[in-house]
């Protein structure tokens, strides 16, 4: 950006919208919508080398796809099964009881 009046695309997603790929991530792993605050709030916590993801490394300059690192967001949690995050857990067994309790 060189001032107010004007800028420069220097990249921009191929796919999903940044706020819809959290989105998606988050209820993978069985957080509340949106998505972006409790990954943000779980990333300045966690392990940066907790996982391997790939990056998109076919993809031009700065442009960024989003699809790949959504599907091995969905393979991870499927690999794990039993084994899900643990954040995971804590929300599956908290909107369990959630609504166990309303009945």
């Amino acid at each position: 950006m060189s001032d107010h009046a004007g800028y420069e695309t220097l990249g921009q997603t191929l796919d999903d919208a940044a706020g819809e790929a959290f989105d998606k991530g988050a209820r993978l792993l069985g957080l509340g919508y949106p998505g972006g605050p409790a990954l943000s709030r779980l990333a300045a916590t966690g392990d940066p080398s907790a996982f391997a993801f790939p990056t998109a490394a076919r993809v031009a300059g700065l442009d960024f796809s989003f699809a790949g690192l959504k599907t091995a967001l969905l393979y991870k949690v499927r690999d794990l099964g039993r084994r899900r995050p643990p954040v995971a857990r804590r929300t599956s067994r908290r909107a369990t009881s959630t609504r166990s309790s309303k009945r």
